[in-house]
């Protein structure tokens, strides 16, 4: 048997695996191959730095340690490119007539200029969108979740299915009579499922707070033990276990947007 195989053949005994940049060896120890042969003891020691080193053999992660920095730059990628429809169709969702009259009026604006404004605030409102599929996307790449994709049921759960979350980017993105639609969802999911909990979750409160979690009460008698509200920095801790999940992704976009943190950092902690 060649040096070579000896040596991957010491790997696969030691299980050493290599992903998303990092080398894990799971086995408790390396055992040498082959004690006759004058290598095993080098190819043994080998073995050995590489389980010594564990999972800090190579680079990790650069933004945050619960997901792949390949992850995390694609969604930050389809975050900024939502700034970049320079061609909208300023029709595509609808216009008021009466409404641009009035905004031209009390706004001083020829119809170019009102144009320009309303296609920037089309655009703000698609970003928005394009921020809450950001952070649905982020939780459900976590290992042991999964991201249900837009317009399924619900938008994340675990892989043991005891916990079903649909989330919202803003406190205000369903209103009304939307909530009891979303409750009955909700609400249909752990009566068919006696060990689940879900949850209506949001990240941005209108008070800038976070909030743990706690029965759901849409309305007045509209409510059940297992259908539970969570919001803020609460919700990154329900997924990842971490109570500063949300902190630490918010700094891992101002370094992957080369952005300084120094005039907004109260501005984030004021948020929630």
């Amino acid at each position: 048997m060649s040096i070579a195989m000896r040596f991957k053949k010491c790997l696969r005994s030691s299980h050493v695996t290599v992903s998303n940049n990092m080398i894990d060896v799971k086995k408790s120890r390396c055992e040498p191959v082959g004690s006759n042969c004058i290598f095993s003891n080098y190819l043994f020691g080998i073995c050995q730095f590489f389980y010594n080193l564990k999972k800090t053999f190579c680079v990790a992660n650069q933004y945050v340690d619960f997901i792949s920095d390949e992850i995390f730059e694609e969604l930050i990628q389809s975050v900024t490119d939502a700034y970049g429809e320079e061609n909208r169709d300023i029709r595509k969702n609808g216009i008021d007539p009466f409404k641009t009259v009035f905004d031209m009026k009390k706004m001083g604006l020829d119809l170019e200029k009102w144009k320009k404004i309303t296609i920037s605030i089309q655009k703000d409102t698609n970003v928005s969108m394009k921020i809450g599929y950001f952070h649905q996307k982020l939780l459900g790449s976590l290992k042991g979740w999964k991201d249900l994709k837009v317009g399924k049921q619900l938008d994340i759960t675990n892989d043991d299915n005891t916990i079903y979350i649909e989330l919202k980017n803003k406190w205000n993105t369903t209103k009304g009579e939307n909530k009891i639609d979303v409750f009955k969802k909700l609400k249909k999911i752990v009566e068919e499922n006696k060990k689940a909990t879900a949850y209506y979750a949001y990240i941005n409160a209108k008070d800038g707070s976070s909030g743990k979690p706690r029965v759901w009460n849409v309305k007045k008698d509209v409510n059940h033990p297992r259908i539970k509200e969570v919001w803020g920095k609460e919700v990154y801790k329900l997924v990842t276990g971490d109570k500063d999940a949300l902190d630490k992704t918010w700094e891992a976009v101002n370094k992957a947007l080369k952005s300084d943190t120094k005039t907004t950092k109260k501005w984030f902690d004021d948020s929630f």
